[in-house]
């Protein structure tokens, strides 16, 4: 089972990517409709499609494909093309886009433009100049090769890139831009400056690394002799990382194409080189080859059309090109396999046949171009858009899932809301108790009132506990004694040991890996015991949860390793009566974690609650330490990396866990949960406390 099951919840095998729903209009008031471009709001679930050829117009679309707005975005009102756009999710509280077009200046030379808006659509900048070093005729932007846009989530900055020195050397340049429109140094050239044609740059974002790729095309005026071209650059400071890369040449190298599959931690560059051809080869973190260069059709290409995008929930990618007789007025696609290979030679993407009766066009009016892509991160499915006879702009989902496809809003998506909400004004401080407290969330009740507790800690090694009626606190007091002198030792969880219907506190010394137990009375400590054994002689094994998993009224501890073991120890009081390791016995990629423990299904057995670094959320049906099965919650993903889930309880008092929430800003929430369903996200109250304090149980 491994990853594949927390990446992708039900075990199931991954069907081969195909046309969800049938082609659909967006329509389009510019004259001709050209070049459209398409990104993914992974924050809001939806998307914004830009298209248009005097100016460029954007629309709004909602999970499914319904336009739900629709606003020019070029301010000036010189003659405008050749659009791209990519998402920010740090562009403001809710993310936002980054539009680049190419702008015609005084009627004599190219220049890239660019504008930023909100997440909903609302300007952020004016229009501002992105290529500042196409200043005449000879070193104009060149708008039949339009670019691309990367972002990067750690450094929050944007990366364009396009070829310019249009009449001279045929070069290209990247620039950073930060979320509110500031170019960060120069335009910096990519290519050599040499005589040979660069062309055709594109451009992928690392998020292991922090790190882009830029990958683009050379070709001699001698022959057409050719090949493709890269390098890496550094996000946050834009200093080239490793040496400028050549691939091996073909007859002519048009177009490229660029992704990274975070799963495997690989990139893989594309490029066209006929009508006919797609060419590929898969580079490692590092830049280097992993294989020969691989053919990712020999069917379908085309010199002025492709584009290519990973999608993390299937772990794959798709490359989309120009379709070949006898439709090639078709835009195709190509499904591309974790390993960097095809899974066959790809398949029409678009049906023109399913908008022919909405546009009103005969058969030999048809015709679509241009084809871009982008990919969900909620959802095994990209979005494809294209141009339309140069009337319009088509559109087409595709999806390994069958249950995946909608098309124009032909079906209803579950609504997904956002990660406890965004918060109001601070409310007043929370009671002090003897020391400031602030929220961790225990699975306990300290204050034998039958309702659960929280546990909290501080930084510098104070300890509190907010007695809670459902998600209102009552009373915050210390615990006593209320505080460790050691800042090593840290709390781990919350749980019955022995059975006697109170619960204890369990430690994890961090350096030495000494393991310990507070018997409470309350909120005081009545003993304090050595677990048997004493100590772990690794501290890459951490306890992560603690929870009763083989059903004999005493809570076990669960621990996880760093890289990806899992085990349980079964525990009768302080002694550890045997141990064992999960079925599965480790989960790959470093960046799940589990987070709490419960009965997710009511069926009476403990369940594994896990968060992603990246926003998923999955739950795995317990049998004791076997996996019965694995689900994502409802919703399964939330934007960002600021909210982590700190306990697992029913907070409400209605019989199932809930999740209760920290932000690294202090604010506090709930998730009242159905099962892996939410019902409702609330604030504590008091909703935010000063982030030194950490909810630390229940687990």
């Amino acid at each position: 089972m491994g990853f594949a099951v927390l990446a992708l919840g039900p075990a199931s095998a991954l069907g081969q990517a195909g046309r969800a729903g049938g082609t659909f209009s967006l329509g389009g008031s510019t004259s001709p409709v050209e070049k459209p471009d398409i990104a993914y709001d992974s924050v809001n679930d939806r998307y914004l499609q830009v298209a248009g050829k005097g100016f460029i117009e954007a629309h709004l679309l909602n999970a499914v494909g319904s336009i739900i707005g629709t606003f020019r975005v070029n301010q000036s009102l010189n003659y405008v093309q050749a659009p791209r756009v990519a998402f920010g999710a740090n562009v403001t509280r809710n993310g936002g886009y980054l539009v680049t077009w190419h702008e015609t200046v005084a009627n004599t030379f190219g220049q890239l433009r660019g504008r930023i808006f909100n997440g909903d659509g609302t300007a952020v900048t004016n229009d501002f100049d992105i290529a500042t070093s196409a200043t005449s005729l000879a070193t104009s932007t060149d708008w039949t090769m339009p670019g691309d846009i990367a972002y990067s989530s750690r450094s929050g900055v944007f990366l364009v890139t396009w070829a310019g020195n249009k009449f001279s050397t045929a070069d290209v340049f990247f620039q950073r831009i930060n979320v509110v429109g500031t170019l960060l140094g120069r335009n910096t050239l990519v290519s050599a400056g040499d005589a040979l044609f660069d062309h055709d740059p594109s451009v992928a974002y690392n998020p292991d690394r922090d790190e882009f790729y830029i990958a683009y095309g050379v070709y001699t005026d001698a022959g057409r002799f050719g090949w493709s071209a890269g390098r890496r650059v550094q996000a946050e400071t834009g200093a080239w990382v490793g040496a400028a890369q050549q691939f091996p040449p073909s007859a002519v190298t048009y177009v490229t194409a660029t992704t990274y599959n975070a799963a495997v931690h690989q990139w893989l560059i594309s490029w066209s080189t006929g009508s006919t051809t797609v060419s590929g080869i898969s580079l490692d973190v590092d830049g280097n080859p992993l294989s020969a260069t691989t053919a990712l059709s020999t069917f379908f290409g085309a010199y002025d059309a492709l584009d290519l995008e990973y999608n993390p929930p299937s772990g794959s990618s798709l490359l989309v090109t120009h379709g070949s007789a006898p439709r090639n007025w078709e835009d195709a696609a190509v499904w591309i396999k974790s390993d960097g290979t095809p899974y066959d030679n790809g398949f029409f993407v678009t049906n023109t046949a399913d908008v022919r009766a909405l546009r009103g066009n005969p058969v030999n009016d048809d015709g679509n171009f241009n084809p871009r892509v982008t990919a969900s991160t909620a959802e095994k499915k990209w979005l494809v858009v294209t141009s339309s006879v140069f009337a319009a702009t088509n559109a087409q989902f595709v999806s390994t899932d069958a249950a995946a496809g909608s098309g124009g809003g032909t079906t209803t998506p579950t609504p997904t809301p956002p990660p406890p909400a965004p918060p109001p004004p601070p409310p007043p401080p929370p009671p002090t108790g003897g020391v400031t407290a602030a929220i961790t969330a225990a699975k306990a009740d300290f204050s034998g009132d039958r309702k659960p507790d929280l546990i909290w800690e501080r930084d510098d090694g104070y300890l509190s506990a907010w007695k809670m009626s459902g998600t209102t606190l009552v009373e915050a007091v210390s615990l006593n004694p209320g505080r460790v002198s050691d800042p090593d030792w840290r709390i781990v969880g919350t749980g019955d040991l022995d059975g006697d219907g109170r619960p204890e506190i369990i430690w994890q010394h961090m350096t030495n890996g000494s393991l310990s137990a507070w018997f409470m009375s309350g909120t005081a400590v009545k003993d304090v015991m050595s677990l048997n054994p004493a100590s772990v002689s690794s501290n890459d094994w951490r306890i992560v949860a603690i929870s009763d998993m083989n059903g004999d009224g005493k809570a076990d501890l669960i621990w996880q390793h760093t890289d990806g073991w899992l085990a349980i120890w079964f525990m009768n009081g302080v002694n550890v009566v045997s141990d064992t390791l999960m079925n599965p016995s480790q989960v790959g990629g470093g960046k799940w974690r589990i987070v709490g423990a419960a009965d997710m299904n009511g069926d009476g057995k403990n369940d594994l609650i896990w968060q992603h670094a990246d926003g998923w959320l999955c739950a795995w049906y317990m049998n004791g330490a076997t996996l019965v099965d694995a689900v994502y919650l409802s919703p399964k993903f939330i934007a960002g990396s600021d909210w982590k889930i700190k306990g697992v309880i029913d907070i409400n008092g209605d019989g199932k866990p809930d999740l209760i929430w920290q932000h690294t800003e202090g604010w506090l929430s709930a998730w009242l949960m159905n099962g892996v369903s939410l019902t409702d996200a609330v604030y504590l109250d008091p909703s935010r406390v000063n982030p030194v304090w950490t909810v630390v149980g229940p687990r």
